[in-house]
């Protein structure tokens, strides 16, 4: 379901056989292929207001191809097939109409990713930013934003992301990985060595240990190699296995760079030896190269499909006392039409194909000069040293130059916030490919965001379920409700988000019937009283437990307020931390309120009540 040309062929010669053919009425019909598992467990809990944002996400992108593809199933002699969870599903020559979705998985998908773009339709243009109005040009003094891996934390790192801005982390708590790690483990490994000048291959593939027993020299203009997306086919974690756990486990922002990591889509991939992603982790080792204008530097400019991070584990002394770095230029995402204009126009770029993807060209000091006197656009400019974790937001053209030898490590990953720029570029890659006749689409990002959908979809139910099985015994009173004034030294959550209001939460859903009334639906239990304006209204516990439930890990909520509290068990009570003024009260909490739908934003009230 990568494109959508109309009709699709039948890939026999590449797919394993999926069965036999039979023919109910005028369909054809394979017989169903085994369904894919979908990971249990990621780097951490999925809280559920993040599940919720990711499906909001994915149905943004999918509901269209949705759509189309239910009116693809209404053609004459229309053959369905399951996807084979083992083979890449490729759109080329046109012989006969496919789909691979079955009528009543389509038409559940287009009926829940409709209700969560009705509900959320505010919330959903103001996430993204390429949605809303273009920001300035930037200035020539504007930064990428900075933060030590130390102290920081996602709610601050997502400010800054969000926006569009490059980020840098420091300190990345990281083994430092040397020549000498690779020379010591690979050392008879061949490799294939690019000039950074030319771009042209070196004929004789030395190994590992020749190619790096020079590194730290000091600059030789005659030698400028590098090794990049090293193993270029390989998986990172097969080839360099103890690299490969150091690099996951050390990276800064985990819950985004991991290829398990909860806010990266692509870790929703079917477990198994089917197809993924190729988003990494991959080396990239190459020696220092002048910065000037006659140099082209060790990575010219280009653009990644996705976001990622790049981390230096390793970099040789510019002198005595003087650490190496490399320099990056990052253009923002909004500025790429008219850097393409520039290098069309003014610098005189002649080919057929996309100037920026093309990776021909790299943008010297006077170059960069011309492109702010004539455009006023500037990129951020980032010295990167070792232990430095640069990170790239989708669609922003970049390019580096290493100042001295280094090593760095860099994987890609498919988050929400730049989702659309993501979606963006798999266009502009399809035409590049067609205009070149090179490359492959390597990411297949609607096949990636149709299984996040699957298993979202699918740990909501488990989570909807277990919220049902875990539901009062019928000897237990139903909770009572007594109204509490409403007291900041108290309720330790603030205001809910915009637009909530008690009328959305749907009394027909069993989970919601249960957070309303302490009972199962069916029970019988006292109507909730109507509120008061202006009052809170909380739910007393029962002996000394809730009476209904929060999560499947005892007693736990979340708000979605940046500002909100986090719960977990403490003792015979809770441990609250406020995470607007990090203080710990360690009071046992005897009544509390949670408001829930099946939407995010509808996800957001928790009032708690507490004795001394």
């Amino acid at each position: 379901m990568d494109c959508r040309q109309g009709v699709r062929r039948l890939d026999i010669h590449q797919q394993p056989q999926a069965g036999p053919l039979h023919r109910l009425d005028n369909i054809l019909i394979f017989k169903k292929p085994e369904k894919p598992v979908y990971p249990d467990y990621l780097n951490r809990s999925l809280p559920l207001e993040v599940l919720y944002m990711q499906m909001a996400a994915c149905a943004e992108v999918l509901l269209p191809i949705f759509l189309e593809e239910q009116k693809h199933q209404k053609r004459d002699n229309i053959i369905f097939r399951d996807r084979e969870i083992e083979a890449r599903i490729i759109c080329d020559e046109v012989l006969s109409p496919v789909t691979r979705f079955e009528i009543a998985e389509l038409s559940e998908a287009v009926a829940r990713a409709t209700q969560l773009l009705t509900e959320n339709a505010t919330s959903i243009s103001r996430r993204y930013p390429c949605h809303g109005p273009a920001p300035p040009i930037l200035s020539p003094n504007q930064e990428a934003a900075y933060f030590s891996h130390l102290s920081v934390e996602l709610v601050d790192f997502k400010q800054a992301w969000s926006q569009g801005v490059p980020v840098v982390i420091t300190d990345a708590q990281m083994e430092t990985i040397g020549p000498d790690y690779f020379i010591k483990k690979f050392p008879q490994m061949r490799v294939d060595l690019e000039d950074c000048e030319t771009g042209a291959h070196l004929s004789k593939r030395p190994t590992v240990a020749e190619f790096l027993q020079d590194f730290g020299r000091s600059i030789d203009p005659s030698k400028t190699w590098k090794l990049k997306d090293w193993p270029p086919t390989a998986s990172f974690r097969s080839t360099f296995g103890d690299l490969f756990y150091a690099f996951m486990n050390g990276v800064p922002i985990p819950d985004m760079c991991r290829s398990d990591g909860i806010h990266n889509l692509a870790a929703h991939m079917p477990v198994g030896k089917g197809p993924k992603p190729d988003l990494g982790p991959k080396a990239y080792i190459a020696q220092g190269t002048k910065q000037d204008n006659d140099h082209s530097g060790s990575t010219v400019l280009h653009m990644d499909l996705t976001s990622a991070v790049n981390v230096m584990v390793w970099a040789a002394d510019m002198a005595p006392g003087e650490p190496g770095f490399a320099l990056w230029h990052i253009f923002s995402a909004t500025s790429s039409n008219c850097l393409r204009e520039f290098l069309v126009s003014d610098v005189g770029y002649a080919g057929v194909d996309d100037p920026i993807h093309s990776q021909t060209v790299c943008m010297t000091p006077s170059l960069l000069d011309q492109l702010f006197s004539s455009r006023a656009v500037r990129p951020y400019t980032i010295k990167q040293y070792a232990g430095d974790a640069v990170f790239i937001p989708a669609g922003c053209a970049h390019q580096v130059s290493n100042a001295a030898d280094a090593i760095k490590i860099a994987c890609d990953f498919v988050d929400v916030d730049n989702l659309a720029e993501t979606q963006r570029l798999v266009s502009e890659f399809r035409l590049q490919r067609i205009a070149t006749g090179n490359g492959d689409d390597v990411l297949q990002l609607y096949n990636t965001l149709w299984h996040a959908w699957c298993s979202l979809t699918e740990k909501e139910s488990k989570v909807l379920s277990r919220a049902i099985r875990r539901r009062p015994s019928p000897a237990e009173p139903s909770a009572s409700y007594t109204h509490a004034s409403h007291d900041s030294t108290q309720d330790l959550l603030h205001a809910p988000p915009v637009g909530l209001d008690r009328s959305q939460v749907n009394s027909n859903n069993s989970e919601a019937h249960i957070l309303k009334t302490g009972a199962p639906p069916g029970a019988s239990s006292s109507p909730r009283p109507a509120d008061p304006p202006n009052q809170t209204y909380v739910a007393s516990a029962v002996s000394g437990e809730p009476s209904v439930w929060i999560s499947s890990r005892g007693i736990r909520a979340s708000c979605l307020a940046q500002n909100g509290p986090l719960m977990k068990r403490w003792r015979n009570g809770l441990q609250a931390t406020s995470l607007a003024n990090q203080k710990v009260v360690r009071h046992r909490v005897t009544a509390f309120e949670l408001w829930l739908t099946k939407s995010v934003l509808t996800l957001g009230r928790v009032v708690i009540q507490v004795e001394t």
